[in-house]
């Protein structure tokens, strides 16, 4: 198995060797990971290269902290290893984040916009809360996507609080003018509140009540919100597509629901 002689990645030694030797190793390993795209084997351990690292960690080691370098006989390299032998075996493997490249969600028709999206099950498992935000994981269908921002609970004030726990019914909205918002999902009623929507955003300030995506999060923050949007989008609609074609494509579809559930009870606040 190819192995390193020093660290790669964030504040690593960098060495051009072991720097090819783990941009190998990632291109095969997230080759089927959604909003990952092959680094070029150069021996630069650059900006892209790092951020790969990290994807990796967070994603199949399901780390909570990622420190973006593989360390000699360490964890991320040992799993980068058996990866090529059958997928890895330390650390908590990740679930699913996404469908291939060209859309490969059953129905799906690479390259083909479908007219009929079906029926979806969005599930937001929220596990990290403050007192302005609440982190989650979105999975649609029994996949995860990505992870998901809301505000904190505040009584269901509109505009400033989460939704409760619990089932919503929702639709795809094609017709907001906001750039970042040709489609989206919105609730159609969460206990007397409307206009609750899953959109582009980083922090607590962004949702005005709604459910902000990203790839990363961090303190009342979510990072990487455009392309965690894009695998929403990749997953539903299938990949390829900018959200324009998606919005004037405007597919229909089936039965949407939306569950906001605690991963323990009472991390959200909701009574």
């Amino acid at each position: 198995m190819p192995n390193i002689m020093a660290s790669v990645g964030r504040g690593g030694v960098n060495s051009r060797n072991d720097s090819m030797v783990v941009q190998k190793l990632l291109n095969s390993s997230l080759k089927t990971t959604a909003g990952f795209r092959q680094l070029a084997v150069d021996g630069v351990a650059g900006p892209k290269t790092i951020e790969a690292i990290e994807m990796y960690q967070r994603n199949v080691l399901r780390w909570n902290r990622v420190d973006g370098r593989v360390d000699p006989g360490g964890k991320t390299i040992q799993a980068l290893n058996q990866s090529g032998v059958g997928g890895p075996t330390i650390g908590q493997p990740a679930p699913p984040v996404g469908p291939t490249p060209g859309g490969n969600r059953q129905g799906h028709t690479p390259g083909v916009i479908p007219d009929n999206v079906g029926n979806l099950n969005l599930v937001v498992t929220r596990f990290k809360a403050t007192s302005q935000s609440i982190i989650g994981d979105l999975s649609i269908n029994g996949t995860r996507i990505c992870y998901t921002l809301e505000e904190a609970w505040r009584d269901n004030q509109k505009g400033h609080s989460c939704v409760g726990l619990g089932t919503y019914s929702a639709f795809l909205r094609y017709t907001s003018n906001k750039t970042n918002r040709e489609w989206c999902f919105q609730l159609n009623d969460a206990n007397g509140r409307t206009a609750i929507q899953m959109h582009i955003g980083n922090k607590p300030s962004h949702t005005e009540g709604c459910i902000l995506v990203g790839q990363s999060h961090s303190t009342d923050f979510v990072s990487n919100s455009t392309q965690a949007y894009q695998q929403v989008q990749d997953f539903v609609f299938g990949a390829g597509f900018t959200r324009q074609q998606i919005r004037k494509a405007a597919p229909k579809h089936g039965p949407i629901n939306f569950t906001f559930a605690d991963k323990e009870p009472g991390i959200s606040g909701y009574a």
